[in-house]
Parts: structure tokens; sequence; C-alpha cells
């Protein structure tokens, strides 16, 4: 028997492979990913599916990523985009591909996803830190600007998607209808005809620039800058009714789905004074199962306040913008959402809030490593697995 000491190696060899799964588990997500180029078990271990549901059972891999895509419509090689690791707490840039053949002014980015249009098909990137661009068949009509929302699993690995639904609302071209609603199936490669958007309610244009939508379970919320908001059951196609939030000098609103709860992040003037972001908690009450009469008049909803952003943050916004509520924007996903603002020369500041323990929990993200103006920015949060981005190319 050999009197020399063991080595590391050695000993990490002498660990179950259960044993060594929990210790990477510890681990970041960023760097599990570079860990996963030490050795070939490592990689079978952190591209594992058992690997990524146990890091979903820990609050760390809970927490979404924020990212941002600056586009320059001139030069496509001077567009960057970056992602936001808050376990890190530090930017990185991420290797960009054009999509395919699309209407580049119809960029836009919601639940973990980036779209684009391209005539009637929907190109999108199901792991905006990959970039890797898939393409729908051919809907019934030619879109832009439509409310997109994912339900299900867009962000598991090639191969392993077939139970997501792409939703598109209103963006009809050429004089159509502007509450057609369609739904992609991934698993038929097919559009379904859903129900459309109630009449009641909406009052802008039906358009990704003036509303917001979020996931829960199968449900796909959509609302207005307003407060009018419904539900799209995707298993039935069916709308609830339109219910509205009726906050005080309401400026503008976004439907957020974080912590497992639907939220309103609302830009108001509390007895006409200074503009404030203040967050909401909404409670579907379960009409939204598609089987009311959604052309009636809008309902109340209950809702509760659950925290303001603090005044020294919001002051951001407030400086960057003159017209604030064109240029400010909120994604969420997991136990946190991101608010953040499109003026070009604000230099792009991003304020997450974290749901900890009960608490809202807030703090501003780092300036953007040497952040170039662009023509406009398009971002979007997700959780990020290991499995779904052990591929990527992404540096410093």
């Amino acid at each position: 028997m050999s009197d020399e000491p063991p080595t590391l190696k050695n000993q990490w060899e002498l660990l179950s492979e259960d044993l060594q799964e929990r210790i990477l588990l510890q681990l970041p997500v960023s760097t599990a990913v570079r860990s996963a180029s030490v050795c070939k078990r490592w990689r079978s271990i952190i591209s594992s599916q058992s690997f990524s549901s146990q890091l979903a059972q820990i609050p760390s891999g809970r927490k979404p990523w924020f990212c941002l895509w600056g586009i320059n419509e001139l030069i496509h090689n001077r567009s960057v985009a970056f992602t936001f690791d808050p376990t890190l707490g530090r930017w990185f840039r991420v290797q960009t591909l054009r999509p395919p053949d699309f209407n580049r002014t119809s960029l836009a980015g919601c639940h973990g996803l980036f779209f684009a249009f391209s005539g009637s098909k929907v190109c999108f990137a199901t792991n905006p830190t990959k970039m890797v661009w898939k393409e729908t068949t051919s809907a019934s009509s030619t879109r832009c600007y439509a409310l997109m929302g994912a339900v299900g699993e867009p962000h598991c690995p090639a191969g392993a998607d077939a139970g997501f639904s792409l939703v598109a609302v209103g963006g009809v071209l050429d004089g159509g209808d502007q509450r057609l609603v369609e739904m992609y199936r991934s698993g038929s490669h097919a559009w379904e005809a859903c129900e459309p958007l109630p009449s009641t309610g909406f009052r802008d244009t039906v358009s990704c620039h003036w509303m917001s939508s979020a996931v829960l379970g199968h449900k796909l919320y959509v609302a207005d800058f307003y407060g009018d908001f419904a539900s799209l059951d995707t298993r039935t196609k069916a709308w609830s009714k339109v219910s509205s939030l009726s906050v005080p000098n309401l400026v503008s609103l976004f439907i957020l789905a974080c912590g497992g709860r639907l939220h309103a992040a609302v830009v108001c003037r509390p007895n006409h004074s200074q503009e404030c972001l203040k967050v909401f908690t909404i409670d579907d009450d379960g009409d939204g199962d598609g089987d009311g009469d959604c052309h009636g008049e809008a309902s109340a909803m209950d809702w509760h306040e659950v925290s303001t952003m603090p005044p020294h943050l919001f002051s951001h916004f407030e400086n960057a913008d003159e017209h604030m509520q064109a240029s400010l924007k909120c994604v969420g996903s997991g136990t946190a959402f991101y608010v953040y603002s499109e003026c070009v020369y604000s230099g792009y500041p991003v304020c997450m809030c974290e749901l900890r323990e009960g608490e809202y929990v807030w703090k501003q993200l780092p300036s953007l490593p040497s952040p170039p103006r662009f023509d406009r920015v398009v971002c979007c949060s997700m959780v990020v697995t290991p499995r779904a981005c052990l591929e990527r190319d992404m540096t410093d």
C-alpha cells in the first residue's frame, strides 16, 4: 500500500455521486456552468435534470437573471447583450446570434424569451443567455408589436420542450382584428385560435408597448397601463371577465408573476404629490376559469399594497427621462422582479426587488460594463438553470 497522501482528485473520486451533487449545488449557476468543463463526471452531474430540479428548491436557484439586449439598428455587430447574475452580483456579456429574417422593430422580450416577428411567423429564443433562435409555423395573420406570453416550460433543452405554448395577443397588421388571439403549441408545431380579447376594457391599441403580461400556472394574464386586466386559460382558450385595479392617481401599471403570486408594479401620484412606484399583490378569485361572460362591465379586484420603491432608487428613473411613463418598464419571474429604464440618455438604470422571507428587498444593480448608447433596449428576466445554458458563449 502506498504511503503517499491522497490527492484532492483522489479524495473527490471517493465521494458518491449524490454527495458530489450536493457539493456542486452550493455553487452559483454561472460558476456551476464553468465547472462543468472540469471533467466528464461533473458535466454529467451539472447537466442532469436532477441537478436543475434540486437547484430550484434552493433560494439562490430561484433568483431570476436580468437580460438586456442593446440594439443598434444600423450596424448589427454593435448590438450587445448582457445578463446579470443576482447571486454573484455582476454582469456578463453574451454573444448574440441574429435571428432569422424578421422585422427588426418588432423585437421584444417577456417571460424569459426574446421574440421577433417575421410575417406570420414568430422567431423566439428560448434561452436568452445562449441566443439560439427557433421559428414557428405560419399563423393566420401577420403581426408586429403583439403582446406575447409563454406558458409552460420554454427553457427546457431541445427535445424536452414539448409542453409549452406561445400566445400572441393583438398586434395584427393590415387593418386586422386587434383583439385576435392565437396560441402556438410547441408539441404539435401548430397555431390554434383562442377567444378574442374581451371587448370591454383595454382602452389603447392592443400592443406590447401599452400592455404587459404575466404567467401563473396555465393562465396568461394581460393588463394595460390603466389597470384593466383579464386572464386567458390556455386549456380552454377562453378569457375571464375584465377586472380593474382601481389605484388612485394611477399613471402606469405592469403586471408580474413573482414568488408564485400575481403582482402589479404601479407608478402613481399619491394625493397628487410626486410620483412613486408601489407594489401590490392581486388576488385571483378564480373567475378566470374561462366560462364566464367576458363582455360585461369590468369588476374590481382584491389588491393589497405590499411595498414601495425607496425614493432614492426611484429618483434614478425620474432623472432619466421626462417621459418616464414611456421609458420605465418592469419584468419579473422566480422570486424577484426588475425595474429598468429604456431611455437612451439614462445609462439604463436597473433596480431589483427580491421577495425574501416575506419581505420585499430593494437594491440598485451595478452599472452596465462600459454602457454604450443603443437605439433601443429589449429586456426580460428568467430563472437560469445550468442544464439550459451549459453551452452558451458567455464572457466577462
